[in-house]
């Protein structure tokens, strides 16, 4: 653990905010540093945990890794490029445009577009256009890959306007950068979606998390993983009468079942606004990456007990029997 000596102008996190900005539980946080070594944080004076921009870029992408399927134990000690490499089979450490064909579009404060888009750190990713007002732009969204927000204070009803406008273009990125906002106000656009960053923040670092965004948004937009068990398959084990000491593999096999149904529960959802088709399409696939992941533990567990899942049903007691 590292004394706090850096410079003045080094954004730091708390772990609180490490927390919140990647979606991962504090707990979580603490048990991946403690015994895989992933995070190396400074300390302040009174003991607190101090996170670098780097800490948490390692850390969104280290999660997208776990996600879709990778074990944080392997991914711990990966520095940017390496954990990039594993995500597309390229590097993207330099905050650069993971495409050179990216079409983006600014919008808002043309002085905060001056003072962002000028330096060097951030030329790469100098919008083909600027629209002062939204509503500029609101009818030409098609023909851009990412937004850019710039807004002193973000306001609920800018919120709200900036999610019906983007509601219908799925496939694009928008991002907001703001100045003053309310935590209920970055919630809602957050469950929307649409990403948000406080200003000012270094170019560098806006460049660096500017790449990481569309690289999480990319990864989001591949094909998901084809579930590893049939429902039959499933269903059998959830009913299976084992000898283990636990009935691990019954509750994994439950809970799978249940994602199952809850998908299929809402694709029959009524909607009755684009906001409420888009929430519902990010909660299917929030399901099918837990489904992902809980059978990645079924196999773990299987795997431990020995127990082969294309086997009969009554081979699973019989093989915990003969251990």
């Amino acid at each position: 653990m590292k004394t706090m000596d850096m410079p003045a102008a080094q954004k730091l996190f708390s772990i609180g905010a490490m927390s919140r900005e990647t979606g991962i539980h504090v707990s979580t946080i603490r048990m991946w540093e403690a015994r895989y070594g992933a995070l190396e944080p400074v300390r302040t004076e009174g003991g607190a945990r101090r996170y670098t921009t780097t800490d948490l870029e390692r850390l969104r992408l280290i999660k997208l890794l776990v996600d879709r399927g990778h074990k944080p134990s392997a991914l711990a000690t990966h520095d940017l490029d390496q954990l990039h490499a594993e995500l597309f089979g390229r590097s993207n450490h330099n905050g650069n445009p993971p495409s050179s064909e990216l079409r983006i579009a600014s919008m808002g404060s043309t002085t905060w577009r001056s003072l962002l888009f000028t330096d060097p750190a951030m030329q790469a990713w100098t919008p083909a256009a600027h629209f002062d007002a939204l509503s500029e732009v609101e009818n030409r969204l098609e023909s851009f890959d990412l937004g850019i927000v710039l807004t002193p204070a973000l306001q609920m009803n800018l919120a709200k306007y900036l999610a019906a406008a983007f509601s219908v273009y799925k496939s694009k990125t928008l991002i907001v950068i703001y100045e003053f906002s309310s935590s209920s106000v970055i919630r809602f656009l957050s469950a929307l979606g649409i990403e948000c960053i406080k200003y000012p923040t270094a170019p560098t670092d806006l460049a660096r998390s500017l790449a990481s965004i569309i690289d999480a948004r990319q990864a989001e937009h591949q094909s998901p993983a084809q579930p590893r068990f049939g429902m039959e398959t499933l269903q059998t084990i959830a009913v299976a009468d084992t000898n283990l000491l636990c009935e691990c593999p019954k509750h994994l096999a439950s809970l799978i079942i249940s994602l199952h149904s809850f998908i299929q529960y809402s694709n029959e959802c009524v909607n009755d606004s684009p906001k409420d088709a888009l929430i519902h399409e990010k909660l299917r696939d929030i399901a099918s990456l837990g489904i992902v992941q809980l059978e990645s533990g079924l196999d773990l567990v299987l795997e431990a007990e020995k127990i082969n899942r294309l086997q009969p049903p009554l081979a699973l007691a019989g093989s915990a029997a003969t251990r």
